[in-house]
């Protein structure tokens, strides 16, 4: 789940950097001249060059502007600021490719230059080659007189994308030690994510809680949401419950809390309290197909079939869900009305005639009737549809026996014994038979209950 959560994390992040990162790009591909960074003397040629080049940036001319820089670099004047103001000018037409060249000429030309880093990372990640893009930006981050932190959190974030999460954690670390005032939130969250992709779950949860205390809005929800998840996952129940309990006090207008606590009882086996929570929650929102059969299914796990079998009910008159079927038969024979569930099993079958599972259920339900000869024809005709349902065979084993049809008993025990699930109750009652068979204990006592 971690690892699923995380790659769509990283999806996200990549499509971000992508976003953000073409601003400054753009900032430096409209720098013409020598920027402030440098202090050397540029020739008078390349000044010239870069001036031409920058009125023809400026009118959107991107392809004058790289012929002429292209001519300058074939005569043989190699400078940094031209390659750099070339590479610029390809990003500009997406030739992400020609401007990574570009660059590449220009950081061999100058080493020291900030910029050319910079933008040499970003053409990187155009080409999906981010290993080399979170080292460019550390050297962007190294070259800069003025450090700025955020060449550090790209770097960080595109190690991360590119699936190098060592890497990753190091260089968040190293941020995180040289800036530490102010730390932004987003330079937390992708922190968050660096050490879950590094297995430091641990590590995440008091950086997930601070995020928590200082952001607000629709990404705060997002981040409780996953520290609810992550409380579950490393079975800190008691941490998760706290926090359900108290999002649905501090928004309880928000369906997705409520859901989130019903879950933490379940996972905790809560179950009674799961059914109090989902009481609240069913009365201050409409609940889904799905939500009415966990609350069904709640009911007749905590002993209270009869609100089950309402539900069910409701459920069945626009539903076909064979599961439902079964479950609304156990909730009449929880409060000793077996045929209550009759009607329902026989609507169910004219819309799935012959469906081995539902003439299993009607077999069992008239069992707990009485009427063993037809529950014997109901399991019947389930194992001859299916011979692979073990529990129908021993079903149809009691049903029989019940019935003093002590031959059918006996052979349809057999056939149960073969399954793992029917083997010993079958071969305990094999051994009654075979006395009563033989007359010696026609009242054995009959010890079937299918509650």
């Amino acid at each position: 789940m971690r690892r699923m959560q995380t790659g769509q994390i990283q999806g996200r992040a990549y499509i971000f950097l992508r976003m953000f990162l073409f601003i400054p790009c753009l900032f430096f591909c409209l720098q013409t001249g020598v920027p402030a960074e440098t202090t050397e003397k540029v020739p008078v040629a390349v000044e010239a060059v870069l001036g031409k080049a920058r009125i023809l940036m400026e009118k959107n001319d991107l392809k004058e502007a790289i012929r002429i820089l292209s001519a300058m670099e074939e005569k043989g004047e190699k400078h940094h600021l031209v390659s750099y103001t070339l590479g610029n000018c390809y990003m500009m037409t997406h030739g992400f490719q020609a401007a990574n060249k570009a660059y590449l000429k220009s950081v061999e030309q100058y080493a020291g230059f900030g910029p050319a880093w910079f933008n040499l990372a970003n053409s990187y990640m155009e080409l999906d080659q981010m290993g080399l893009a979170g080292d460019a930006f550390l050297k962007a981050y190294e070259t800069y007189e003025e450090k700025n932190p955020e060449a550090l959190y790209y770097a960080a974030s595109v190690y991360l994308t590119g699936d190098q999460p060592a890497k990753a954690l190091e260089v968040v670390n190293r941020l995180m030690a040289l800036h530490p005032d102010p730390v932004k939130t987003e330079w937390m969250e992708t922190r968050v994510h660096i050490l879950l992709a590094n297995d430091r779950e641990m590590e995440a949860l008091p950086v997930m809680e601070q995020l928590i205390r200082e952001i607000k809005g629709d990404k705060r929800k997002q981040w409780q949401e996953f520290l609810m998840q992550q409380y579950l996952s490393l079975k800190m129940e008691k941490k998760a419950l706290a926090l359900g309990e108290a999002l649905t006090r501090e928004e309880p207008g928000e369906p997705k809390w409520w859901k989130g606590l019903i879950h933490v009882n379940l996972a905790l086996e809560k179950y009674s309290d799961a059914l109090s929570v989902f009481d609240v929650y069913g009365r201050l929102f409409e609940l889904s197909d799905e939500e009415k059969k966990l609350m069904a299914d709640l009911y007749l796990m905590t002993g209270l079939p009869s609100p089950a079998i309402k539900i069910l009910a409701d459920l069945l008159s626009r539903s076909h869900d064979t599961d439902l079927v079964e479950k609304i038969a156990r909730g009449y024979a929880a409060i000793n009305q077996p045929k209550g569930a009759l009607p329902w099993i026989e609507e169910a079958l004219k819309k799935k005639p012959g469906d081995p599972w539902l003439l299993m259920v009607k077999g069992e339900t008239l069992f707990n009737t009485g009427d063993y000869p037809e529950a014997v024809k109901a399991l019947k005709a389930s194992v001859d549809r299916d011979k692979t349902r073990g529990r129908a065979w021993l079903l149809m084993g009691y049903a029989a026996w019940y019935g003093n049809d002590i031959p059918t008993a006996i052979s349809a025990m057999k056939e149960a014994a073969k399954f793992s699930g029917q083997k010993k109750a079958a071969e305990e009652v094999l051994r009654e038979l075979k006395q009563v068979s033989r007359g010696d204990a026609e009242g054995a006592e009959k010890p079937y209950s299918s509650r």
